[in-house]
């Protein structure tokens, strides 16, 4: 329901991160055309992407703040913000009407104690103690540069005949399991994980990313930012895979944040921040893309 109000309303962004480019040239050096000073700024309307999670430029702001660090300050929270937090302990009628449904089809079956159960899910939603918050934990981050190979899912493999035999031949697929296993915690030679002594949630901080490729949920994102119309109609053919890899790979991550370490909550979900390439070498972030992804 709140995903239902939030859109029609006027509300703010939710700030996701701010990134010293001054910094990442000073650890990555100049690559990709990046502006070399400054900030970038990420925000994210969450409503909208849930809405619409396959790409959308409506959904989040990306701006490269040029201002010199004298004249910055710290805004104030807005109050909005409050009146959203709201809306997501509201009751849904119509969850509450779909709960009553189930527990009258339920009593007509004879299954009184299911009936029962659902009803006191129905008479506990409005008492619903998880929250979304709009208003996210400052955490400081420090850049690392790291080579990582490309996930499974991502294009490269489209691209790149050897890469792709390494991966998934079988006396070396287990080899490449080991090699990216770094980008999800500390490197293990342990494939079961048995001897990771990191919690669930530091392990997510090794998927907040900047630049390079994305460590896809589902398939890679980049697939996700190239425009409706310039898409192909399904079914793929192998040309159409070629040409939808061609339009893919003219896109770059910016950022790449994990919900779980944004949120410091258990919580599931990537954000992926990209922009095209021809729009990075202007310094140019206006039709910056934003694509969610959870398993």
């Amino acid at each position: 329901m709140w995903i239902a109000r939030q859109l029609a309303e006027d509300v703010p962004f939710e700030f996701i991160a701010q990134v010293d480019l001054a910094e990442v040239a000073g650890v990555l050096g100049e690559v990709d055309q990046r502006p070399s000073s400054g900030r970038l700024l990420f925000f994210l309307d969450m409503a909208v992407l849930m809405d619409r999670s396959d790409g959308d430029d409506r959904a989040s702001l990306v701006v490269h703040d040029a201002s010199p660090l004298e004249n910055l300050v710290t805004l104030e929270v807005p109050a909005k913000f409050d009146d959203m937090e709201s809306w997501w302990h509201t009751p849904d009628p119509a969850q509450a009407q779909h709960y009553e449904a189930m527990a009258n089809d339920l009593d007509a079956q004879g299954q009184r104690e299911a009936a029962q159960a659902m009803r006191d899910l129905a008479a506990n939603a409005d008492h619903d103690t998880s929250k979304k918050p709009f208003v996210y934990p400052r955490l400081a981050k420090r850049l690392m540069p790291l080579l990582v190979l490309p996930d499974k899912s991502a294009l490269e493999f489209g691209t790149n005949p050897e890469l792709s035999a390494f991966a998934h031949d079988d006396e070396t697929s287990d080899c490449y399991e080991l090699l990216t296993a770094n980008d999800i915690g500390p490197f293990t030679a342990d494939p079961n994980g048995f001897r990771v002594t990191q919690s669930w949630l530091m392990r997510e901080a090794r998927r907040v990313r900047m630049m390079g490729p994305p460590g896809p949920e589902q398939s890679d994102p980049r697939y996700a930012a190239v425009d409706r119309a310039e898409r192909p109609a399904y079914p793929w053919d192998s040309a159409a895979s070629a040409e939808m890899t061609r339009k893919a790979s003219k896109w770059r991550l910016l950022l790449q944040v994990s919900i779980a370490d944004l949120s410091q909550q258990s919580s599931e979900g990537t954000v992926y921040f990209m922009v095209h390439e021809d729009d990075l070498g202007k310094a140019d972030f206006t039709n910056a893309q934003v694509v969610y992804q959870q398993t």
